[in-house]
C-alpha cells in the first residue's frame, strides 16, 4: 500500500473511532466545577518483579515477589493531592472486580486506549460506574507489559528490547567486577515501574489525557553487590521501595495537567 492509500485508511479508522478518540489525538482540556465527583480506579497489584540478566544468558531468570508497599494507595493519594490542592473535589474509589484475571484484562485495556482506541468491555465498566456513582470524571492507575504496544522497553541487551511487567527489579550481572581497570563492567541493579494514569470523561466516556511513569538509568545506590539475588531478603525489597514510589509517582501530575486540571 502506497503512503496515500495508507493515510487514507488512517483517516478511516480515526473517523469510525471518533466518538471514543483516536490514538494520538490531542489532549482533551477538562472542565469541573467544584465539588465535582472524580472516580479513582486503581489496578496497581501487590506483587513486584525481579529481572535478571545474567552475563550468561542461560542463567538469566525472573523471580515475583509479594509485597506490602501499598503502591496503589501511594499513588491514589497522590492523585487525590494533586487534585485536592486545586478545588474541593469528592473522591469515590471504584472497586476492581474480584473475578481472577479482570484486573489483568482491564489494565490491558486501558493500555491498548493510550495507543489504539477505547474497547468496548472498557467502555461499558466506566460508563456503568459513572452512572451508578455520579461521576463527572474517572482517573484510571494501573500497570502495563512493555514489548507489546509502545512505550518500548527500560531495558536494553545487545540492541534488544527486555520486556518488564508492573514494576520492580531489573539487575544485570557483568562477566568482570567493575573496578579502576574495567571502568564499563561491574554488575548494575536498577528499578522499573511501568505505571499508567490516565484520566477519562465520564459522560460519555473518552480518554481525555494519560501519562507514563518514566525510565531510569540511575543505578541503585546501596544495593548489595556482590550478593546472591536468587532470592532477595526483606531488606533488599525494602530498599527497592522508594526509587520504584519515585518513578511510579512522576506519572501522575503529567496526566492531570495534560487534561488540563493542573497548571
Amino acid at each position: 500500500m502506497n503512503t496515500h492509500g495508507i493515510r487514507v485508511r488512517m483517516t478511516l479508522v480515526c473517523l469510525a473511532a471518533a466518538a471514543i478518540g483516536c490514538a494520538g489525538s490531542k489532549p482533551v482540556q477538562v472542565q469541573l466545577s467544584p465539588g465535582a465527583r472524580i472516580g479513582i480506579l486503581n489496578l496497581v497489584g501487590t506483587q513486584m518483579t525481579h529481572i535478571e540478566m545474567a552475563a550468561l544468558r542461560y542463567d538469566s531468570f525472573t523471580n515475583a515477589y509479594p509485597v506490602g508497599w501499598d503502591l496503589a494507595g501511594f499513588l491514589t493519594r497522590r492523585v487525590e493531592t494533586e487534585l485536592g490542592s486545586r478545588a474541593s473535589y469528592s473522591f469515590v474509589p471504584i472497586p476492581a472486580d474480584a473475578a481472577p484475571g479482570w484486573a489483568r484484562s482491564m489494565s490491558e485495556s486501558i493500555h491498548s486506549t493510550a495507543n489504539t482506541w477505547l474497547s468496548g468491555d472498557l467502555q461499558r465498566f466506566l460508563s456503568r460506574v459513572a452512572t451508578d456513582n455520579r461521576l463527572d470524571l474517572i482517573v484510571t492507575v494501573s500497570t502495563y507489559q512493555t514489548g507489546m504496544q509502545p512505550p518500548d522497553s527500560c531495558f536494553e541487551v545487545y540492541k534488544s528490547d527486555i520486556p518488564t511487567q508492573g514494576y520492580g527489579l531489573f539487575t544485570r550481572s557483568g562477566v568482570l567486577p567493575q573496578n579502576q581497570w574495567v571502568p564499563l563492567g561491574g554488575d548494575k541493579a536498577r528499578a522499573f515501574a511501568n505505571v499508567l494514569v490516565a484520566v477519562f470523561q465520564a459522560q460519555p466516556v473518552a480518554l481525555a489525557a494519560y501519562a507514563y511513569a518514566p525510565c531510569s538509568d540511575a543505578p541503585l545506590t546501596g544495593f548489595p553487590w556482590p550478593a546472591d539475588i536468587h532470592f532477595l531478603s526483606d531488606a533488599q525489597l525494602d530498599a527497592l521501595r522508594p526509587a520504584v514510589e519515585a518513578l511510579a509517582g512522576e506519572a501522575v501530575r503529567p496526566a492531570l495537567a495534560k487534561a488540563g486540571l493542573l497548571p
